[in-house]
């Protein structure tokens, strides 16, 4: 029906009593968040309101700042900020396309035409965006939609475009038309991240399959390497999950449609470490976040007990005495400094 900002004081979520601010905005009830830094957070409202909303976080409030609205019911998806430029460049779901938006909301500057890579139902659903080396790099679920579940009709792919042009690069020109970056994994679902020289995406697959993983984009080639993470490995289904700077990271997975689990992972060995630091009923955790101090945080809606749940990376022990209410189910979450 709604939802809405909490804003947590970092500094107190081990206190008997942590400072929340449960109601700093309210916001459109399917929304994500795009972190920016600077005390800046845009809020990706997605079906039914298609748009992005600029919150400007200081002193325990978040004020509400410009707002951009997209195509109606084109259900967007992210809202990454290219490097340089500062433009938006939001995935558009219900659409073969994904909208470039000025650095301040106040126009449309570009469109990404993704109709050349769609499969047969002539949406290829775009979901993430990032940028690299002059670059963007669009994720493509690709899914049959004609049955009760949505399934992959292939691997998932990378649409490739000039950063500065949003002009289409093909990645395999001895082949008609413009070609996509063929991934390993289906149904690039999660984060897309660049990591040293490489692009981190993630895939699920078909659900309950364990067929996804994180994979490898190389920069230098445009060539997968393949799953440096695989759910098999993994044990369930991935969802989120981040990465820290000394190689290893967290994710949370879905085990058998009933268990979450937040797991502790070492991407160059691509094996996991250690017990699962949190086990909850299915579909329960999301908003995993590096706090950049040592510490995670990770959103849990268990029913009746919710909240915001932190835990120390050298002792893989949780610091908060209880999740930390923030006025409803905790769905994403990131730092604003």
């Amino acid at each position: 029906v709604t939802g809405g900002l909490a804003l947590i004081d970092l500094d107190t979520v081990e206190d008997a009593t942590p400072r929340v601010a449960t109601d700093a905005a309210t916001v459109h009830s399917d929304a994500v968040l795009a972190c920016r830094g600077g005390g800046v957070v845009d809020v990706v409202e997605r079906a039914g309101s298609d748009r992005i909303a600029r919150h400007a976080v200081a002193d325990g409030a978040a004020t509400a700042g410009a707002a951009f609205d997209l195509p109606d019911g084109s259900n967007p998806q992210d809202a990454h900020a290219i490097g340089g430029s500062g433009d938006l460049v939001a995935p558009l779901y219900e659409q073969a396309a994904a909208s470039v938006v000025a650095a301040d909301l106040s126009a449309l500057t570009g469109t990404l035409d993704l109709a050349g890579y769609a499969d047969a139902d002539g949406l290829p659903e775009p979901y993430r965006a990032v940028d690299a080396v002059g670059r963007l790099y669009v994720s493509l679920q690709l899914l049959d939609r004609s049955g009760t579940f949505w399934v992959p009709t292939g691997p998932g792919l990378l649409a490739v475009f000039d950063a500065s042009t949003f002009a289409p690069i093909d990645i395999d020109p001895g082949t008609a038309g413009i070609q996509g970056l063929v991934m390993t994994g289906s149904n690039p679902w999660g984060p897309m991240r660049v990591y040293g020289p490489a692009i981190l995406v993630s895939s699920v697959g078909e659900y309950g399959a364990d067929d996804g993983g994180i994979e490898a984009i190389d920069l230098a080639t445009e060539a997968t390497m393949g799953f440096v993470m695989s759910e098999a490995t993994l044990g369930g289904d991935l969802g989120d999950w981040v990465v820290l700077a000394d190689d290893t990271g967290y994710a949370i997975v879905t085990v058998g449609f009933s268990e979450d689990r937040l797991v502790h992972f070492d991407l160059d060995a691509g094996a996991t470490i250690g017990s699962p630091l949190l086990a909850t009923t299915g579909y329960t955790l999301s908003g995993l976040v590096d706090l950049g101090d040592g510490r995670i945080a990770v959103g849990d809606r268990t029913d009746g007990a919710s909240g915001v749940r932190v835990f120390d990376v050298e002792t893989g022990t949780e610091v908060t005495s209880a999740p930390i209410a923030v006025g409803l189910p905790p769905v994403a979450a990131c730092v604003v400094d």
